[in-house]
Order: C-alpha cells, then sequence, then structure tokens
C-alpha cells in the first residue's frame, strides 16, 4: 500500500537531516532531536559573548553602543555550517531584538529601528539559508530551539524545572516562565506528530482499533499540554517560578511586537504543535483576527514545518469519522476536540489566564498586543483581545463540533438515604474516556411539571413554533449532535431552556418590556435568583403586560423569548469511579445529592423549589432515558503521577464524589503511598459510601477520619471536620505532610471537595495546624497553592445572594468599599451587590494577587463576568468563602434636576448624577490600583544579574516612562471628561449661579501655567537624562521614592475628596438636592488644589535631584508625551 503523504514528507524530513530547515520528527515533534547547540564555533565567539551579555545590556541599558560595535562576520556555509544555523538564528535575533528595544524610546514602539550591519548582514544571510523570507524574530528563536537541559539524563527532562533558556533577554523567572512553558508545550505535544500520521495511516487502511489507539495519544498529549505544562505560568508570588504579570508587560511581551516591517509577532499562533492539532482536526475557517493572524503565522514557518503540515491537509481523518458510523470512535474525537477548544479545553484555560495578564499589562502602560491590538487604560482593550480570543476558540469548535455524547441512564442506587443518589450511567459506544478526578457536564431537561407550568405563565400551547437564534441553535447542536431547525416548538424550548434559578439578565430584561414594579423591586433587592421564569412571568402578566408577546415576536424582535431566555448550562459532578475498562469504560457513576429547597413566589408565598440538574438526574429522568454528557478534565484535580505520593483529602457530604474514585484506584495499586481521607457529614445516614469507606481503612488501604456534626460515633461526640485535624497525633502527621519538599515523595497533595463554608473551615483548620506554638500558619497553606499541592473541587447548592457570607453579613457603603485597596485597609471588591474580603484570597488567586490589587476597591462585577466567571458554579463558590456582606444600595425615588452637560441643558435623574460621581471614583481607585502595580515592578530583580533592591538603569527607565505617562495620560484621566461632568451636573443640581466653567478654567490654568509647566520640564528633563544614561541609577532612589509617593498622593487625595461627596448622597440619599449642595461642591473645588500640590512634588522632587537649566525655559512647555 502506498505511503499517506504525511508519512512520504516526514521520512523524506527525516532522510534529508536539514534541521535547519525545520525540526520535524516522529521522535522529538517538532523540537530538534538533540539538545540545541549551546555555542558557535570559535570564529563566531563575538556573538557568544554578546548574548551571554545581554541581561547586563539590559540592566544597564547599554546594549545599542555595545552591539554596534560588534565585529561582521561570515555567514557564508564555509564560515558557519548548517549544523550552525539555529543557534545562529537565535542569538542574532535576540541581538536584533535588544539593539531595537533596550531604550525608553523604543521598548513597545512598532516602528522599526534600524538593525546595525554587524547584526543585520549576518541575520539577512542566515535567514536566507534558513529558507525564510526575510530576517525577523520567530517563534522558533525566542522558544523551539532557546533552550538548555539542566539534567540531560531526568526523567521527562523537557519540563520547565530542568530548563534554562540559552539566550535570555533579561535572565528573570517571568521570561523563564513564559519561554520555559511554551518550550515544555511543545514537548508535551512531541508524539502528536507520530500519532497524527499513524491515525491518518490508519484511516487509508480503514482500521478503527488503531486509530483509537492513535487519537487516544493524541488527546493524552493536548491535555497534558494543557493540564500539567501551561499552569506553569503561575502568577501566584509563593510559585517556585513566579510569572508576574507586570514584569511581564513590560520586558517580556514586547517581545511579540515585530521589530521589522511586513513580519508576523510572535504569539501562540506561531506555535507548530498547535497549527498541526489544528490543521489535523480539519480547520478551514480564519475568519476572526486571530485566525488570520494564525494563516500569516503558518506561511512564515520553517520550510520542513510548511510541508509536514501541507501534508496533513491531505488527509482527513475527520471526514472518515463522521462517514464510518462508528459512534464510539466519533466519542472519542469529540474528546480530543473538547480537550483542545472547548470551554476548559487548552484555547479556554488560555484565553482566561491571558485576560488576567492583559488585564494588568493596559493598567501598567503596554500599549499594544503583539497582534497589534492597541490602546490605553480607559479604553479597556484588554476587552477586545478578549473578545479575539473567544472568536478565535469558537470559529474552531463550531467548525469541529460533529458528534454528542450521549449515555443512557441505567439507574440509580441510594448513596446515603433517597436524597443522595449514585447514578449509574451506561457510556458504552460513547467514547468518553475519563480517571479518577475528572467531572462530568450533564446537560438537564426541566422537569413536565415546570415546563406545563411555564406555559401556563405564558398562555400558549405547547406546539407554538418559536424562531431559535444562533446561540439557541448551537446549544441545541451540541445537545443532539445534529442539525437543528431554524425554529422549534415552545415546549422543547422551555424544556432545553435554563428556567430556575431565574437570571438577572433575564429579570432586567421582562422588566424593561413591561414596566413591571414588582420585577424592578425584586431587581433592586438583588432577590431574583430566589424566582423562576414563570414567576417572572406572572409579575410582567400582572403588571398588564401582554405575555403571549415572548412567544409571537419575530426573531429579530426584542420580545422573541429565545433571544434572552438562555439554554440550559451543563451542571458538573465528580466521578465517583475509576473506569472499569480501557480505554473506553462502559460506565460512569455519579454522586448526586437532591436540591430541594423553598422561596417565595409571585403571590409572597413560599414555593418549593428544586435545582435543575440534580432533579433531572436523581428524579425526572426514567431508566433508559437519553442524556447528553461531556467528560471534563479539570487543572489539577488528580491523582499524582507518582501514586506513592501521600494524599490527604477532606470530603464534606457529596464532596466525597471524586475522592470514592481516588480511594479505589489507590487501594488496587500496590505502589500507592499514605492516603488519608477526612469526612464530614450531618450522621453516618448521611455520608455516602461509609460502610465501604470503613472497610478500605480496617484493611490498611485507608486513613479515615470522620466528623459528624448531629451525631456521636464510638464514644467521639459530634464536631466539625477542624477537631478532627486538631487531634494531636493527626496534627503531627498532617504538619509532616505539609513541610515536605515539595519535590520530595513525602510531601503530600491536598484535595478538598465541599461547599464553600466547609472549604473555608479546612483551610482555617490547616493554618492552624501549621501554625504550632501559636505561630502565622497562613504562609504554609500559601506555599501549599504556589506548590500546586493544595487543590480544590468546591460547589454550591441553593443559596440566595441576599444570604449570610462565610466571612461575614455586614452591610457598607460604597465609601467604605473604595478605600479598601490597601495593605492598611485591606483588599474588598464588589460583586453584583456582595462584599468580599479578599485580603488573604489575593495570596492565593491562581491568577496572582496583582489582578485582585487592580480590582480592588471596586465594583468588580464587569470584570468578574467579563471572563466568564459567573457561568462557572466553582469559582462561584470559590467566591462565596470570601464573601462579607453586601453593598448597601440608595433610594434616590425620583428626585431630579436640570444641568447644562456638554452645551445642552438635561434632564438629570438624581440617581444618574450619582451613578456619574461613583463611575468616576471607580476609575479614580482603578487607576490608582493601576500605577500601584506599575511601580511594583521596581521591587523585583528585572535580571539575572541584579538584587531586587538594586536601582539598575532599565528600573529607571521604566520609572521615568511612568512619570512621563502620569503627566501625558494618567492625569488628564483624572480630571478630564468625567470631572468637568461632575462639575457640570453638581452646578445644574446644586446651584444653578455657580460658574460653569469655574473647576474647568482653574484646572487648565494650573497645567498652561506655571505649576504645570515647571513639572512636565522636569519630568522631560528626567527622561532625557535616562535616555542619555547622563543620571546615576544607584543614587536616584530618593528622588523615585519622592515621585512615586507623589502619584499615590494625587489619587489618594481625589478619592478622598470624591469620597467625601459620595458619602453626601449616601447620607442624604433623595434629599441630598436640598442638602448637599455646600458640601459637594466644595470638594470638587478642592480637586485644583491637590492637582498643584501633585505638580508642586513632582517638580521639586526632580528639581532636586537635577537641576534645570538656563535654556529650559525656553523649552519646558513640550509635552512630555513627546518623551515616549
Amino acid at each position: 500500500m502506498s505511503l499517506v503523504p504525511s508519512r512520504q514528507v516526514l521520512r523524506e524530513i527525516e532522510g534529508e537531516a536539514k534541521e535547519h530547515l525545520g525540526a520535524v520528527s516522529s521522535a522529538s515533534g517538532f523540537l530538534s532531536v538533540r539538545a540545541p547547540r549551546s555555542q558557535l564555533p570559535p570564529s563566531h565567539r563575538a556573538w557568544d559573548e554578546a548574548a551571554d551579555q545581554l541581561p547586563e545590556m539590559w540592566r544597564d541599558l547599554t546594549a545599542r553602543p555595545v552591539l554596534a560595535d560588534l565585529p561582521l562576520l561570515s555567514a557564508e556555509p564555509e564560515d558557519l555550517p548548517d549544523a550552525d544555523l539555529w543557534r545562529a538564528s537565535v542569538v542574532l535575533a535576540s541581538l536584533a531584538y535588544s539593539y531595537v528595544r533596550c531604550d525608553l524610546d523604543d521598548l513597545h514602539a512598532h516602528a522599526p529601528l534600524q538593525v546595525p550591519e554587524c547584526i543585520a548582514a549576518p541575520w539577512r544571510r542566515v535567514s536566507e539559508r534558513m529558507g525564510r523570507s526575510a530576517p525577523h524574530v520567530a517563534y522558533d528563536d525566542l522558544i523551539t530551539h532557546n533552550y538548555r537541559l539542566i539534567d540531560p539524563d531526568a526523567e521527562d527532562p523537557v519540563r520547565l524545572e530542568n530548563l534554562r533558556l540559552l539566550v535570555p533577554l533579561l535572565g528573570n523567572d517571568t521570561e523563564r516562565a513564559f519561554l520555559g512553558v511554551n518550550i515544555e508545550i511543545q514537548a508535551k505535544l512531541a508524539p502528536v506528530v507520530e500519532a497524527t500520521v499513524r491515525a491518518q495511516e490508519a484511516v487509508a487502511e480503514r482500521d478503527p482499533d488503531a486509530l483509537v489507539e492513535h487519537l487516544i495519544t493524541i488527546l493524552d498529549s493536548v491535555r497534558r499540554a494543557t493540564d500539567v505544562a501551561f499552569p506553569k505560568i503561575d502568577p501566584n508570588p509563593h510559585a517556585g517560578i513566579y510569572a508576574d504579570p507586570a514584569i511581564w508587560a513590560k520586558l517580556t511581551a514586547p517581545t511579540g511586537i515585530p521589530i521589522v516591517d511586513g513580519v508576523p509577532g510572535v504569539s501562540g499562533a506561531g506555535s507548530t504543535g498547535f497549527q498541526l492539532v489544528d490543521t489535523f482536526l480539519g480547520r478551514t475557517r480564519f475568519d476572526s483576527p486571530l485566525g488570520a493572524e494564525a494563516r500569516k503565522a503558518r506561511s512564515w514557518f520553517a520550510p520542513n514545518c510548511r510541508r509536514f503540515l501541507d501534508a496533513i491537509e491531505e488527509t482527513s481523518v475527520r471526514r472518515f469519522v463522521d462517514e464510518s458510523g462508528d459512534h464510539e470512535l466519533a466519542g472519542l474525537f469529540q474528546s480530543v476536540l473538547e480537550a483542545y477548544a472547548g470551554d476548559r479545553g487548552y484555547l479556554g484555560v488560555h484565553r482566561r489566564k491571558v485576560y488576567g495578564f492583559i488585564e494588568v499589562a493596559f493598567k501598567v502602560g503596554r500599549p499594544s498586543t503583539a497582534s497589534g491590538i492597541t490602546g490605553t487604560f480607559v479604553d479597556r482593550t484588554w476587552h477586545e483581545t478578549d473578545s479575539h480570543l473567544g472568536e478565535a476558540r469558537a470559529e474552531r469548535y463550531l467548525e469541529f463540533f460533529s458528534h454528542a455524547q450521549v449515555a443512557r441512564l441505567a439507574g440509580r442506587t441510594p448513596a446515603a438515604g433517597e436524597r443522595i443518589q449514585t447514578i449509574e450511567l451506561d457510556v458504552t459506544g460513547t467514547g468518553v474516556v475519563f480517571r479518577p478526578g475528572d467531572r462530568c457536564a450533564v446537560l438537564p431537561e426541566q422537569t413536565d411539571e415546570l415546563v406545563q407550568s411555564t406555559l401556563a405563565s405564558l398562555r400558549a400551547t405547547a406546539d407554538r413554533q418559536v424562531p431559535l437564534t444562533s446561540r439557541w441553535r448551537a446549544a441545541l447542536h451540541r445537545r443532539f449532535g445534529s442539525e437543528t431547525p431554524a425554529t422549534l416548538p415552545l415546549v422543547d424550548v422551555l424544556r432545553y431552556a435554563q428556567l430556575r434559578p431565574l437570571g438577572r439578565h433575564v429579570a432586567k430584561h421582562l422588566q424593561r418590556l413591561s414596566g413591571s414594579s414588582a420585577l424592578a423591586e425584586m431587581l433592586e433587592a438583588r432577590e431574583e435568583d430566589q424566582f423562576e421564569f414563570r414567576d417572572a412571568v406572572e409579575l410582567a402578566a400582572a403588571s398588564g403586560y401582554d405575555v403571549t408577546r415572548l412567544w409571537r415576536a419575530e426573531l429579530w424582535q426584542d420580545e422573541a423569548i429565545a433571544r434572552f431566555v438562555p439554554p440550559a448550562a451543563a451542571r458538573m459532578y465528580s466521578v465517583s469511579t475509576p473506569p472499569d475498562r480501557e480505554p473506553f469504560a462502559s460506565e460512569l457513576r455519579l454522586t448526586v445529592g437532591s436540591l430541594e429547597f423553598a422561596s417565595p413566589g409571585p403571590d409572597g408565598h413560599d414555593q418549593p423549589r428544586r435545582g435543575a440538574g440534580s432533579t433531572f438526574l436523581v428524579r425526572s429522568a426514567a431508566p433508559g432515558a437519553l442524556v447528553t454528557i461531556q467528560v471534563v478534565r479539570p487543572l489539577r484535580f488528580a491523582l499524582p503521577d507518582d501514586p506513592a505520593r501521600p494524599i490527604v483529602m477532606f470530603a464534606g457530604g457529596t464532596g466525597i464524589a471524586p475522592f470514592w474514585g481516588f480511594v479505589k484506584a489507590r487501594a488496587a495499586d500496590p505502589r500507592s503511598g499514605p492516603t488519608w481521607l477526612f469526612c464530614a457529614a450531618r450522621t453516618r445516614a448521611e455520608l455516602p459510601y461509609f460502610a465501604e469507606l470503613d472497610a478500605f481503612a480496617k484493611d490498611g488501604a485507608l486513613e479515615l477520619r470522620t466528623a459528624f456534626s448531629r451525631e456521636e460515633v464510638d464514644g467521639t461526640p459530634p464536631r466539625r471536620v477542624d477537631a478532627a485535624l486538631r487531634e494531636p497525633e493527626t496534627a503531627a502527621a498532617l504538619r509532616g505532610f505539609l513541610n515536605g519538599d515539595p519535590g520530595s515523595a513525602g510531601a503530600a497533595l491536598f484535595y478538598v471537595c465541599g461547599q464553600a463554608a466547609f472549604a473555608a473551615t479546612v483551610l482555617d483548620a490547616l493554618r492552624e495546624v501549621a501554625a504550632e506554638d501559636g505561630g502565622d500558619g497562613r504562609p504554609a497553606v500559601r506555599r501549599l497553592v504556589g506548590e500546586g499541592r493544595l487543590m480544590t473541587d468546591l460547589f454550591t447548592t441553593f443559596t440566595p445572594r441576599s444570604a449570610p457570607g462565610v466571612a461575614g453579613s455586614g452591610v457598607y457603603e460604597a465609601s467604605d468599599l473604595v478605600l479598601h485597596n490597601d495593605a492598611e485597609h485591606g483588599w474588598w471588591m464588589a460583586i453584583n451587590g456582595a462584599i468580599y474580603d479578599m485580603t488573604e484570597f489575593r495570596q492565593l488567586h491562581p491568577g496572582g494577587f496583582r489582578i485582585i490589587d487592580d480590582n480592588a476597591g471596586l465594583d468588580a462585577t464587569s470584570e468578574y463576568e467579563a471572563v466568564l466567571h459567573h457561568e462557572d458554579p466553582e469559582i462561584e463558590a470559590t467566591l462565596a468563602m470570601y464573601k462579607a456582606g453586601f453593598l448597601r444600595r440608595l433610594d434616590f425615588r425620583r428626585a431630579w434636576g436640570i444641568a447644562l452637560v456638554a452645551g445642552k441643558i438635561r434632564y438629570i435623574p438624581l440617581v444618574d448624577a450619582y451613578k456619574a460621581w461613583i463611575r468616576h471614583l471607580y476609575l479614580v481607585v482603578e487607576q490608582q490600583n493601576g500605577i500601584r502595580n506599575d511601580a511594583g515592578v521596581l521591587d523585583y530583580a528585572l535580571t539575572s544579574v541584579e538584587r531586587p533592591e538594586e536601582l539598575t538603569p532599565l528600573k529607571l527607565m521604566l520609572a521615568a516612562d511612568l512619570q512621563g505617562r502620569m503627566l501625558s495620560r494618567y492625569l488628564p484621566g483624572l480630571v478630564g471628561d468625567g470631572l468637568r461632568e461632575l462639575w457640570a451636573l453638581a452646578c445644574g443640581l446644586f446651584d444653578p449661579d455657580a460658574d460653569a466653567t469655574e473647576l474647568p478654567r482653574r484646572l487648565a490654568d494650573l497645567a498652561r501655567g506655571e505649576p504645570g509647566t515647571r513639572a512636565e520640564a522636569a519630568t522631560q528633563r528626567l527622561c532625557d537624562a535616562v535616555r542619555t544614561r547622563s543620571i546615576d541609577a544607584a543614587a536616584a532612589g530618593a528622588v523615585l521614592r519622592d515621585l512615586h509617593a507623589a502619584n499615590d498622593a494625587l489619587h489618594n487625595g481625589i478619592k478622598l475628596l470624591l469620597r467625601d461627596g459620595l458619602m453626601v448622597f449616601e447620607k442624604h440619599e433623595s434629599q441630598t438636592i436640598e442638602h448637599g449642595a455646600e458640601p459637594v461642591l466644595a470638594c470638587l473645588r478642592a480637586v485644583p488644589d491637590v492637582v498643584a500640590a501633585f505638580y508642586e512634588q513632582v517638580a521639586d522632587a526632580i528639581d532636586g535631584y537635577l537641576p534645570p537649566t538656563d535654556r529650559e525655559g525656553l523649552e519646558h512647555g513640550r509635552d512630555t508625551a513627546a518623551l515616549r
């Protein structure tokens, strides 16, 4: 049989052995077969020496003068053999990049600077010999061929912990983490090269069994890239290798911006490993902005890589799978798609992590992304970046998806009474692959009773056809795996809709349509989550609204039900057993507790309610019913690769679900180390699998500790789980597990599964155990998180938003919130009307403390929802651990006034004036947070050749850049349009006789007059001194401290003044116009005094260190933006 094209090309590439044209091999994927060369021939030692000195050049900002003096060396074959070309390309790209970027003016600039011929000439020749269209800094230069192994003989050697960069630009941990993780990802994807070829051979031979084997290899590789490698880009400062988002933004991210016109930047689109997965899955759509970028990046790949990807395109595995009619094979192929392009696959995980880094980046002054998205702090450009990532994932997913994984409900058995059931799903023929710790997403159906009562509320018949939006059609396609019609009977729409609990946006939409005062009151009290969709429909009808319009409307009309009622979201449950066979299990078991509660109905009387997912699985679905599922692999929540490693598990109630599978798997493996399980329930009868767990404990396979809060057991009085942890022998053992070297076999992994209050109790108890002798146990738990040894699987049962929080139930004012953005007050944020104390969580947050700090003191609802955290039950459950109370909502009734705003007389409801006021106050706080993060990078070592406390020319450059932005960008944001609007509103509402031009005029006079121009001149002088290297960085500490103090005093001063005005609104509410005129106008009139003090502090700080020259009086009015 003839070779498939991919095998033919792979053999040719391997036989030619011309890695300089692109590394592609069965053994190493797109990495070199041998480790990259660490040095060039002696004739080119000058390049190696320059590369070795790059961290020093960056530290001292000397790259341009040093690199311009390099000798011009030959890159001809007789002088530089082919085997040295990758090393030469890596070195020359790094030298060229450093020459262009190592400067205040050009760190982020897109306009290229001319590279000296001593670098440019050999770089052109090397690029030509490597088959490149033009010299450029490529992904392969920066990442794929830029590493050395610390221990070449280590097991699984190409992993971050065992990698160093061959040519680091700066040598800091952030650079190492970002580039090293991308190298490790390429290594994790290396088996995909051979597996894709073999999969295509299996298709050619029509051998589905062989195809299954190779698809599983691809699936495992993608999952390991997602679950093992990618999380090591860790913004938690307690991580072994800390990736600081602010340092990344300033010094690592700019490597992605091209220094040569017309070439692609370095981004994820340049990963040949993921381009191979795209190609293998059959991607043909590149309509999104990042899709176009990916296509462009591929055209610039090394010739061998392009040849191989072109050959992969010639054989369609997807078509074979679709035409085979083999549901097991189709399910496995779908699992590969989900692992790569699913919301919880690599692209989804990548998108969520990137959001945090990009938000921090733009808030600390990054002006653009590698793909050319530009903007400022106020533009909130990170939202556009996130949108592009979402579009790129969605276009792949929608193109690839073709098969729904549908199980059958085989049966239910009580796991702990009737309320908690073991759900047995028959997954034969679905192609589902899972392991202990995985989760199963279930798409529920609403009960007949709820559907019929909702139809009655809508005054509709079941067979009424309603038009579907693209969102609905995609959701139904995912549920059934078949093409969906443009319309569906209303009864089916309701069966698959999110009807309980009532979503806030659904309630808002119905209130807007109907004008219902009852719905408005519900929303104002944030009680919508206690109701169901049918209740909201009845309230709308009671207000006189014709609810039949909801199902009579055409799709283009705002009232069309499919436009605002979403499809039901998947419910997530932990898999409770190991697979019964390999590779495909025949059954999958879940442990599900039935959720039942009561909440008020439209008539004010309590109504019985049930959870949609649990009711479907435990009650309404008949045996044999079809259940659409998807196995989801959580990051890190899995048994250790080394079974000898100890594990310690904490289960609250049905939180036993994943650990039942863990215990079974560990008991079946004779290599297993210590296995500890702490279980908490009210009584033994309510603890699932108690008898079986007790049997494992008696056999010595499990160390079992139980805590029953309402029952005495074997002489142990009722207790909570924390009491079990405090027992002296237990506490001593846990302390040993906590304090072990993270790399040793004795360092245990800790797992927590339960509700928020349970998890908070466990963490508090662990801190107490770790403290010993009255010390502080918090660092031990923080270290666990940083080392990746503490994993949580948290879930919620229904709890109204108005219920007390785990951390408190206080009622706070917005004026309290805005103070909580620093170490003195702690770090709070508001989300959907609740206050969360994030002071300790900022040390544990997977996204690091900077993203918490960025949003502290603010209503962070929009940012929280922008990254879809509100749709993730586990994140919602984690957040609940830190709920400290509620933000008081003010009542302005219908108070209003008239104001002249932007030259137009406007009717102004008092509530709108309040919203404008707090919006600008939040902007001040948010900007203060960003600038603190910006200045905070100076506390770290930015290169490998400095101490953290050392003030270097590089740090001074970043400080001068920040100060330039303070005057050119941030100060105008504080006192510009937003403040002018507040002044106009205040004049109109509180004192119509006030001079509407007073505040803008005073601020303009300050900026144009001596205070502003003196500060601008001084800042320009500082930037000039940095540019010309005529400033002693080591001696400049005092001036930087003074400048940082001035920046913070500016923001703090304006924040406190606006807070004073906010407190007037809070005190008087609807009577603010009558009683608040004098204090509101007074706080605004005081703003110019704060600005004047800032100008003076800046000028004095710099003048004391760099006195003005005689000529400066002629020039000090120049715009400081020109410095950048």
